[in-house]
C-alpha cells in the first residue's frame, strides 16, 4: 500500500509553523469552561450550534468582530481534555489579526503546527471541533517524534501541490472535519473504550481550507477540544482511515467522469487484529455530484453509503444504535450500512465518484474546491493491536 504522506506529496496542503503558547488572549484560551461562568444559555446538544458541557461550552465575552464569534470553544478542564486551536492569538492585534484573514475571493491552504499543552503521555477517545464560516476542512496530522519545533508565528504559505505537505511526509493522520462543526465522540457501546495515544508536547500539524465567497473578510480560526481517557480504561486503538482516489485523473471542462477503485486492491491492515470500522465519510469537491463506498464479503457486494453533497458530507457510523437509512439517487438522499461492521482479513473495498467538470479547465488531483477534485474517503477504525497503523489505500 501506498503510505498517506506519499500520497499527499501529489497533492494538497500549506504549510508553516507556530507554538500554541501559554500566553494566548482569546477568549477560552487559558480558562475552562467552568471559570469563565455562565455563557448566558443552556448547554444545548441539539442547539444550532451545539454545545457540551465541560467538555465544548462557548466562549464568554468575544468580539472579534468577525463572522463566528459564535463557533469559539472555552478549553475544557485539563481533568477533561484538552484544546488545539488555530486562530489570533489576540484579537486586538491587528498585525497577529491580519495573518488569519482571508478576503472576499480567497481560497487558502495552509497549516499550522500546535504542541499539545500534556505534560505526560495522555489518551483521547474523541473530540468536538469548530471552525468559523468560511471553512472547507481541517485534517489534523500528528508529526514524527523528534520533529523540529514550531519555528513562525502564523501560517505563512498558500498552495495546493509539494510545497503544501505540513505533517503528511512521515505524519499520521489523527483527526478532521467538512462540516463546521464535528461531533466525534464515542456514543455506541462498541466504540467505548477506544483510545489514541498523546505523548508530552506532540507536535500536531492542523491543515484547514477555507473559502471566502462573502464580500467582506473572513476571519480563519478552529477549536478542537479532545476527550481525554484513563489509560484504565482503554479497551481498544483507534486508527485512521485514509483512502485517497483519482491521484492522476486530467479531466478536461464538460466532461463527465467516473472515478473508480474497482481493480485496486484495498483489503485491511496487516496485523491488525479483531478490526471494526467505527465509520467513514467520503471528501469530495465541487464537480462531484455522487460517491460511495462498498465492502466485497464471499462473493457478495455490501454497500457502506452513497452519498449526493460535496459540501456537507454525511458520517456515517456504524455500530449498534444507529441506522443509516436507505440511499436515494432520486431525492439525492444519502444512506448507508446499518450495524456494527466487523471486518475480515479477506475483504476488500472499493469507491468510486461521479462528476461533471463544470469548470474551464482540466480536473487534476487538487486541494482546489471549484478547479481541482478528489475521491478520497475518510474515518476510523478500531483494533486490538496497539502497534497497528493507519489503513491507506489508493487508486489512480
Amino acid at each position: 500500500m501506498i503510505r498517506a504522506q506519499q500520497l499527499f506529496l501529489l497533492s494538497l496542503w500549506g504549510a508553516s509553523s507556530i507554538g500554541c503558547g501559554s500566553g494566548s488572549t482569546y477568549p477560552g484560551a487559558n480558562a475552562s469552561a467552568s471559570e469563565q461562568g455562565d455563557a448566558g444559555s443552556v448547554c444545548d446538544p441539539k442547539g444550532p450550534i451545539p454545545c457540551f458541557e465541560d467538555i465544548a461550552e462557548p466562549c464568554k465575552g468575544i468580539h472579534s468582530g468577525y463572522d463566528g464569534d459564535e463557533y469559539c470553544r472555552a478549553a475544557p478542564d485539563p481533568s477533561v481534555g484538552f484544546q488545539i486551536h488555530v486562530g489570533p492569538s489576540d484579537y486586538t492585534n491587528p498585525d497577529e489579526v491580519a495573518k488569519y484573514l482571508a478576503k472576499p475571493g480567497d481560497e487558502l491552504n495552509w497549516a499550522q503546527t500546535v504542541v499539545t499543552p500534556n505534560d505526560s503521555t495522555i489518551y483521547w477517545d474523541g473530540y468536538y471541533s469548530y471552525m468559523r464560516p468560511g471553512s472547507h476542512h481541517f485534517i489534523l496530522f500528528g508529526m514524527p517524534p523528534g520533529s523540529a519545533p514550531p519555528a513562525s508565528s502564523g501560517p505563512a504559505m498558500n498552495g495546493s501541490g509539494t510545497e503544501a505537505a505540513a505533517g503528511a511526509l512521515g505524519g499520521d493522520f489523527l483527526a478532521g472535519a467538512t462540516v463546521t462543526v464535528q461531533d466525534a465522540m464515542p456514543y455506541d457501546p462498541e466504540s467505548k473504550g477506544a483510545a489514541t495515544e498523546v505523548a508530552p508536547h506532540s507536535s500536531y500539524a492542523v491543515n484547514l481550507h477555507f473559502i471566502n465567497t462573502q464580500d467582506h473578510p473572513l476571519l480563519q480560526e478552529i477549536w478542537v477540544n479532545f476527550h481525554e481517557i484513563a489509560e484504565a480504561d482503554i479497551l481498544h486503538w483507534k486508527r485512521a482511515i485514509t483512502w485517497y482516489g483519482g491521484l492522476g485523473m486530467n479531466i478536461p471542462p464538460g466532461t463527465t467522469y467516473t472515478l473508480s477503485s474497482k481493480g485496486a486492491a484495498c483489503t485491511p491492515p496487516q496485523g491488525a487484529t479483531n478490526m471494526q470500522i467505527e465509520g467513514v465519510t467520503g471528501h469530495v469537491h465541487a464537480n462531484t455530484v455522487e460517491y460511495s463506498a462498498s465492502m466485497q464479503r464471499n462473493g457478495q457486494t455490501i454497500p457502506l453509503f452513497q452519498d449526493f453533497d460535496w459540501h456537507e458530507p454525511r458520517e456515517f457510523r456504524y455500530n449498534s444504535i444507529e441506522n443509516n437509512g436507505t440511499p436515494d439517487a432520486t431525492t439525492k438522499t444519502p444512506g448507508g450500512y446499518s450495524g456494527v461492521l466487523q471486518i475480515q482479513p479477506t475483504d476488500t473495498f472499493s469507491w468510486e465518484c461521479e462528476g461533471y467538470n463544470k469548470s474551464n479547465v482540466n480536473l487534476t488531483f487538487s486541494n482546489k474546491v471549484f478547479t481541482g477534485e478528489m475521491c478520497n474517503v475518510f474515518g476510523f477504525y478500531q483494533t486490538d493491536t496497539k502497534s497497528a497503523g493507519p489503513w491507506t489505500c489508493a487508486f489512480f
